[in-house]
C-alpha cells in the first residue's frame, strides 16, 4: 500500500493535542506514520510529541513518540496489535517542553503521512513475495526464513 496523505497540523498552544485527520486500520499489521516538520528546524526548538489514532474503543493500536524533522521520519503504530476497528483519528500530541514553546508564540507545523503497516502473517517482512523478488527470467522467488541457533 502507498503512503497516503492524512493532513497538516499547525501547532500554536492553544490545545494539548490536534486531529490530524482520518486513518484507515488494518486487521493486522497496524499503521506506519511518517511525520515532516515544515517547521525551519532554527525557528522550531522543538522535543517529542506524540502520536496515536483514537477509535471508538480507545488507542487500541498504542500511543508513539516522534521527533519533528524536515526531512520527514517514519514510525510504527502497533505493529503486533490488531484492531477490530476499520478506521480512527490520527491525533498528535505536543508534550510539555514543547507545550511551553508553542504558548510563549512559537508554532509547530507538521505534515503527515500513513499506510498499513506490514502484515504478521508473513513475518512481517512481505505482503507479496512472488510479486516482490523475481529471477531475469520473470518468475517470483520464494523467501524462505533461515533459523540460526
Amino acid at each position: 500500500m502507498a503512503w497516503q496523505e492524512v493532513g497538516t497540523v499547525h501547532l500554536d498552544g492553544s490545545a494539548i493535542s490536534a486531529d490530524v485527520g482520518p486513518v484507515s486500520l488494518p486487521t493486522a499489521g497496524g499503521l506506519e506514520v511518517r511525520v515532516k516538520q515544515l517547521t525551519p528546524s532554527n525557528d522550531a526548538p522543538f522535543r517529542a510529541g506524540l502520536i496515536y489514532v483514537r477509535t471508538t474503543s480507545g488507542r487500541t493500536i498504542g500511543t508513539r513518540k516522534f521527533w519533528g524533522h524536515p526531512e520527514g521520519e517514519d514510525y510504527s503504530l502497533g505493529p503486533l496489535l490488531s484492531s477490530e476497528e476499520g478506521s480512527g483519528i490520527l491525533v498528535v500530541e505536543p508534550r510539555w517542553l514543547n507545550l511551553k514553546a508553542l504558548k510563549a508564540g512559537r508554532l509547530w507545523s507538521l505534515q503527515f503521512w500513513a499506510k498499513e503497516g506490514p502484515d504478521p502473517s508473513t513475518g512481517g517482512v512481505i505482503r507479496d513475495a512472488a510479486r516482490s523478488f523475481v529471477s531475469t527470467a520473470g518468475n517470483g522467488l520464494e523467501l524462505i526464513q533461515i533459523r540460526f541457533p
